[in-house]
């Protein structure tokens, strides 16, 4: 390998050594072989980026870059010279996809790199012959390497290479109890975790990305369409709730509105009721006039009745007297006469 591949580990050399007349669409962009040994692997590879892209978005890294299963080439003057990381990862550079990397181009390598090996490509990807994947990847600058093998029998399924000091050599991290390893550039666990299969993927043990708030495995692949599916039922319950209770909603309005109505009638008697009480009241007011307007009547006739009456008795009492002093002057002059005749008889 040229003494370039090493140089264009920084920014600088790599602008100083690049060809300003380089025709990047010369580069080819596609081997066109399949993306993956096995359906497995391929899982793995979209899933890895995905749950890549969902961590750094929660992170509220922006400028940075995932992609996989293309050319990264490292040598302007050589097609030839080229890798190709299933998934990478690259920090601190313009967002979106490509085509192709060129590490000329974008001042770097990919920051982090995975490997996802089989059994037929797993010992190139630990090498650390001249052209071992290991060996490049160190030389190009990449600081975190990861080679997991989806289809292992039997544990390690993951190894991490990480590079301690700037210039130094990619070296094999210690995995955690769990099988897994911390990534300091993703601030995350990657963690091998088993996953029993859907009718749209197989079951196995895939590497998964931790989120670190939630402790859980990032949803990737069919689980987020289980998600969306368990959302949309959840919405479809919801909505039926919703159409439940603006029914019951509808049928309380409607009793309201009976209610309005019994009410309004119940008022409207009150009223009548007012009007009529009102009515007698007046009335009865009508009926105090006419008995204190009789009783003043009767009041004036027994008044006159008792004046005639004084009047009558005086009349009485004065013809009374007048009879009995004429019976006494009567009397007194038939009693003289008789003693008179008494008198003239001796």
């Amino acid at each position: 390998m040229r003494a370039y591949r090493t140089a264009a580990t920084t920014p600088e050399l790599a602008a100083a050594f690049a060809p300003a007349d380089v025709d990047l669409s010369s580069f080819p962009t596609s081997d066109g072989k399949p993306m993956a040994e096995n359906f497995i692997n391929q899982i793995q590879m979209i899933g890895l980026q995905y749950a890549l892209r969902q961590l750094l978005e929660r992170q509220g890294q922006t400028r940075a870059a995932i992609g996989g299963n293309q050319f990264l080439y490292y040598n302007p003057y050589n097609k030839r010279d080229n890798l190709s990381p299933d998934v990478y990862a690259a920090l601190d550079v313009e967002p979106g996809s490509r085509d192709a990397w060129f590490t000329w181009k974008e001042g770097k390598a990919p920051d982090i790199v995975f490997e996802i090996a089989s059994p037929s490509t797993w010992r190139q990807d630990v090498s650390t012959a001249p052209r071992g994947k290991l060996t490049l990847y160190g030389q190009l600058g990449v600081r975190e390497y990861y080679v997991y093998n989806p289809t292992a029998l039997a544990p390690p399924h993951l190894r991490a290479f990480v590079r301690r000091d700037e210039g130094a050599a990619l070296e094999e991290a210690r995995l955690l109890p769990n099988g897994g390893v911390w990534s300091v550039l993703l601030g995350a666990e990657l963690r091998p975790a088993w996953a029993s299969g859907t009718a749209w993927e197989s079951a196995g043990t895939y590497l998964r990305v931790i989120d670190p708030v939630t402790g859980a495995p990032i949803r990737v692949g069919d689980e987020v369409r289980q998600d969306y599916q368990a959302a949309r039922e959840q919405v479809a319950a919801l909505q039926g709730d919703n159409q439940a209770a603006r029914e019951q909603v509808a049928a309380l309005q409607g009793d309201n509105q009976a209610a309005r109505e019994q009410v309004q009638a119940a008022r409207e008697q009150v009223q009548a009721a007012r009007e009529q009480v009102a009515a007698l009241q007046g009335d009865n007011q009508a009926a105090r006039e006419q008995v204190a307007a009789l009783q003043e009547r009767v009041s004036e006739v027994e008044q006159t009745s008792r004046e005639q009456l004084s009047e009558v008795e005086q009349s009485l009492l004065e013809r009374l007297t007048r009879i009995e002093r004429t019976f006494e002057e009567r009397l007194t002059a038939s009693e003289r006469a008789r003693l008179d005749a008494e008198d003239r008889a001796r």
